[in-house]
């Protein structure tokens, strides 16, 4: 084998040469792609940041989905069919019963037209209820109904007193749906 003899000048040529592309070559190519890369993974990191927080925005409206959906649901279930008339009765005199009232009548009227929606047509139907009660158990009753299980709205109601319970004349209002959902 033969050794090759470099002179020092070529040396140092070949060195000057290899750092001139180093620096003014390599280096500014890596650099460039550095700062694209770095400009990428920033983009990266906005998209994953944005995409997380959309998930979580569509996880909630689908959560607040089914809760409105269960919101419906029972919503509708407090208002009566017109043949539940009965089932109204029923409730009411059990409720008054829950709160020590003694009912003498509870009396439906006839329905009347109440509003027109694109859900179908919905009418109010006066119930004439009369009893004797303190006034400690009829705002119970009126609490019961408030919080039970069909809109139920007082229109009037007539004290007369008398102790230890007064009459009440009261009409509430019932929502019927006519028809089907």
């Amino acid at each position: 084998m033969q050794k090759m003899k470099l002179d020092k000048r070529i040396l140092i040529v070949i060195v000057y040469v290899a750092l001139f592309l180093e620096i003014f070559w390599f280096t500014p190519f890596q650099i460039k792609k550095f700062i694209h890369l770095f400009s990428e993974v920033g983009r990266l990191r906005k998209n994953i940041v944005q995409f997380s927080s959309q998930k979580n925005y569509q996880q909630n409206l689908l959560s607040r989905k089914k809760e409105i959906s269960r919101e419906i649901i029972e919503l509708k279930s407090k208002i009566i069919a017109p043949q539940d008339v009965s089932v109204l009765q029923a409730y009411l005199s059990r409720k008054a019963k829950e709160n020590r009232l003694d009912i003498e009548e509870i009396s439906p009227n006839s329905p009347q037209e109440y509003k027109i929606t694109s859900q179908g047509k919905f009418l109010a139907l006066p119930v004439d209820i009369i009893l004797e009660a303190d006034f400690h158990s009829l705002a119970r009753f009126f609490d019961d109904l408030e919080k039970g299980d069909y809109f139920l709205a007082p229109k009037e109601m007539e004290v007369i007193g008398a102790k230890p319970y007064h009459r009440v004349n009261l009409e509430l209002y019932a929502l019927i749906k006519e028809g089907r959902w």
